[in-house]
């Protein structure tokens, strides 16, 4: 059978009974159609690692973990897997930070928790480091953030930003806030891709 025509919503080769005679349908254009078209095999963790013929984006049903594993082009990522990555601290000895951590769920990462002022600390409108994301889960772009003083009153509210480089950074939105010692900030981030 030869090739008649391709399926309006899927892109699926059609081949006809009634379309040119051949002997049989034509091999390479369904291999082609099913590589364009994508696989999701399915198997155990050996089976996953030994597979041949590995490509960026190629899912894998997992029968070993009960999850959807990615190949991200180095590398099988388990789409469900969620880890808990300590943020770094700057080294600059300004904050502790308590409860935060760098949450990823495959390719998708949030931050949140809080940086504590160990020492007297000044915001204006020049951004401050409290932290650092490790730079293999930085954002592709700048992310937004705010945060908020948890154990202070009244409730005081700074600006920030996630850099590409990992850089956490906070300022005052307006005017400057002071971060007395002891003052807790709490940020959650919104989610980004890596």
């Amino acid at each position: 059978m030869a090739f008649q025509s391709r399926d309006p919503v899927t892109g699926a080769y059609r081949f006809t009974e009634d379309g040119a005679p051949e002997l049989g349908a034509d091999l390479t254009l369904v291999a082609e159609q099913a590589a364009a078209a994508g696989t999701r095999p399915i198997g155990t963790t050996a089976e996953m690692n030994a597979y041949a013929f590995k490509r960026k984006g190629l899912a894998w049903g997992n029968t070993s973990t009960g999850t959807d594993w990615v190949y991200d082009g180095s590398k099988w990522v388990n789409t469900m897997e969620l880890a808990n990555i300590p943020l770094a601290l700057t080294g600059d000895g300004n904050f502790t930070l308590t409860g935060t951590a760098v949450r990823r769920r495959g390719q998708v990462v949030a931050l949140s928790g809080a940086a504590t002022n160990a020492r007297l600390v000044t915001f204006g409108d020049t951004y401050v480091t409290v932290g650092r994301v490790p730079l293999e889960l930085a954002p592709l772009s700048i992310v937004s953030i705010t945060a908020q003083s948890n154990n202070w009153r009244p409730t005081e509210t700074l600006v920030g930003e996630i850099r590409t480089t990992g850089d956490v950074n906070l300022r005052a939105a307006s005017g400057t806030v002071t971060g007395a010692i002891g003052k807790a900030w709490s940020f959650n981030s919104p989610a980004w891709m890596i």
